[in-house]
């Protein structure tokens, strides 16, 4: 194929393009010396760490290369490059100029003439990249509409793939297309395993093929599967990752003979269709992940290890980005469809996705290893308290105890770690709260899902970036106090609005609700004189200890546990509540608060289970009179082990 004109990208550390310049010569210099802006032999870059002849780049006969000449040095991808060192730049690779990534394009020219070995990545990356110059080039084509413009990509990618598959095409190329061809089917192979156990289509992941290519196809994901030895179930999903990543290439090995030449160049143009159009359009790779139920968390460290929590276990996928830079456009996609920009001077970002599902984005140069994206699915799932008991979250003695104390509206913190399923349960809980009560929620990222009909919904909010427009959750709780609620309930309490959270449990908005950070109902009396403290109130101590004994019912202590399952695998964990307790009246004398647990997890031999304290609260003969629970609650366990057996 010959060679188009070279188009050189200059883009900043966050994906922001700085210039775009067509290459008609074959000596170009590269840096920050802004006497020579426009000179057409020189590319001028901003920005720290660059100097002002920072490096060339030169046509040499069929290939580009770039020489630092500064010992400051450069970056290609993750190889560094020093001073005076030639390295050969091909299309669509990232070149680091100091904080400036610098991309070589050469889109009609085919992947496997630019780069030895490549495999489907580098072909992905080149189609994307060119992609992105047709978009450039070609603005006259577009009209503005996004189906227009998706059915310009779509087609121009056709297009791409076709002049791309023809020139590895032949006896010559076999090792290229199989490549290609393994990793084609090696990511559907990581798809099946990661639904195992759901609900869902795995056969979606070949959209583009015909029902009998869909067919062979998943024929041949069995085959591999069986190779492999992969179990496809629930519970084996990190032990069948872990055979794809060490066992693939060998299990290829046995079966691409079966698979004919034109089918292999099917499963490619699927592939490449996917990934690049799926970066075009959704969120790359991560986009199958947020679409599987049964995924709770996504943790993406850097371009090539992602993570996910899958039944309460971690696990590496196998899937990754094909460049950092890829990674940058899809959280910088999350983050402006939020509203947020990440920038040097902020690279940090919360968002909220299109379902509600929470996004933490760290970028550089706060990341030292790679941008880091973090995940908090919001689930489709409403789960009701009834709900965790059969999943062994509580027992049946425990549910008609927080149901009782919820109708009797006693005042309930939540306390455990992250991830332990504080909010969920909180939610549950809410669920009991009759639906003639007004309620007012307040988060900092909406999850609650109430279905009240009288119910006010807050999320704070973060300045901007001229530092101005917050609303913080302590101005909600304030403003809260205004809306006539019967019950308020706090997401999370983290600062100085506990003050006020505590304020309000005491006066006159009972049967109110939060959660907090804390490993033990004794952590969290500690942890709530600390946030009243950053209220900025001069509090004594023990005036602190008085208005939390006074405001606060009930502390429910959920956590990561062991499975409670009797026929869980080995690591299998779960969460559950491990201590209800009531705090008891503040004692001068002691200046403590006692804390009573009701119910406790206990371990009954090889298998933990939740046990009856016998403490009776001191709100029972309330709760009593009232016909909402029965004091064989706190000593007959007999219709919990015949509920736990059913189970």
């Amino acid at each position: 194929m010959t060679t188009a004109r070279a188009h050189l990208r200059v883009s900043d550390a966050y994906g922001n393009r700085k210039a775009a310049q067509v290459l008609d010569g074959t000596y170009y210099e590269l840096g920050s010396d802004q006497a020579r802006m426009g000179a057409p032999d020189y590319v001028y870059l901003s920005g720290s760490g660059v100097s002002p002849r920072h490096a060339r780049l030169m046509h040499m006969g069929e290939v580009w290369q770039v020489t630092p000449l500064t010992p400051l040095g450069a970056r290609i991808g993750r190889r560094e490059v020093g001073k005076d060192v030639a390295a050969d730049l091909t299309s669509g690779a990232e070149l680091w100029l100091g904080n400036n990534l610098v991309q070589l394009m050469l889109p009609n020219r085919s992947v496997s003439e630019t780069i030895s070995n490549p495999d489907l990545g580098d072909l992905e990356l080149m189609m994307n990249e060119a992609l992105l110059d047709f978009e450039d080039r070609r603005r006259d084509l577009f009209d503005g509409s996004a189906g227009q413009r998706e059915a310009l990509l779509s087609a121009e990618l056709d297009r791409l793939i076709d002049v791309e598959l023809a020139s590895v095409s032949g006896p010559g190329k076999v090792g290229t297309i199989n490549r290609y061809t393994a990793e084609a089917l090696r990511r559907p192979l990581i798809s099946a395993c990661l639904m195992s156990g759901t609900r869902g289509d795995v056969e979606l992941a070949y959209s583009q093929l015909n029902p009998d290519q869909r067919a062979r196809a998943v024929e041949l994901r069995e085959e591999l599967a069986s190779e492999l030895k992969l179990s496809m179930t629930h519970g084996a999903t990190a032990d069948d990752l872990a055979r794809i990543r060490t066992g693939f290439d060998e299990a290829f090995r046995a079966v691409h003979g079966m698979i004919g030449e034109t089918f292999k160049l099917a499963l490619i143009r699927d592939a490449v269709r996917e990934r690049v159009l799926g970066l075009f359009f959704r969120l790359g790779p991560i986009q199958f992940l947020l679409d599987i139920d049964a995924i709770s968390e996504i943790m993406v460290c850097g371009p090539d290890r992602i993570f996910v929590e899958k039944g309460n276990r971690m696990f590496e996928t196998g899937l990754t980005f094909a460049s950092e830079n890829e990674l940058f456009t899809v959280a910088a996609r999350i983050a402006g469809r939020d509203g947020k920009q990440l920038t040097e001077g902020a690279p940090l970002a919360d968002a909220r996705l299109s379902d509600g599902s929470r996004a933490n984005i760290v970028a550089s140069p706060t990341a030292l290893n790679g941008l880091s994206l973090t995940i908090r699915k919001f689930g489709k799932k409403h789960w009701r308290v009834s709900d965790l008991r059969r999943n062994r979250a509580m027992s049946l003695p425990m549910e008609r105890f927080l149901e009782a104390a919820v109708l009797a509206r006693k005042n309930i913190i939540i306390s455990g770690g992250t991830g332990s399923g504080k909010t969920t349960l909180l939610n549950a809980l809410a669920m009991f709260v009759p639906n003639d009560e007004r309620i007012v929620t307040i988060e900092d990222t909406s999850e609650l899902r109430l279905t009240n009909r009288n119910l006010v919904t807050l999320e704070a909010r973060r300045a901007n970036v001229d530092g101005r427009g917050e609303i913080s959750i302590r101005d909600l709780v304030k403003n809260a106090l205004r809306m006539r609620p019967d019950r308020i309930v706090v997401g999370e309490c983290r600062g100085g609005e506990t003050l006020d959270m505590l304020q309000a449990m005491n006066t006159g908005h009972s049967g109110s609700m939060t959660t907090a950070h804390a490993n033990n109902p004794q952590d969290l009396i500690l942890r709530l004189e600390t946030m009243v403290l950053q209220s900025g109130q001069d509090l004594p101590i023990h005036a602190i200890r008085q208005q939390i004994s006074a405001a606060v019912d009930l502390v429910v202590q959920v956590s990561k546990t062991p499975s409670l399952a009797p026929d869980a695998p080995p690591l299998a964990r779960q969460r559950t509540i491990v201590e209800i307790a009531e705090l008891g009246a503040y004692d001068p004398d002691t200046g403590q608060i006692p804390v009573n647990p009701i119910f406790e997890l206990a371990d009954d031999g090889d298998l933990l289970r939740h046990t009856i304290s016998g403490y009776i609260p001191s709100f029972f003969e309330e709760m009593s009179s009232r016909g909402l629970i029965r004091i064989d609650t706190f000593f007959d366990e007999t219709e919990e082990r015949e509920a736990q057996h059913a189970a």
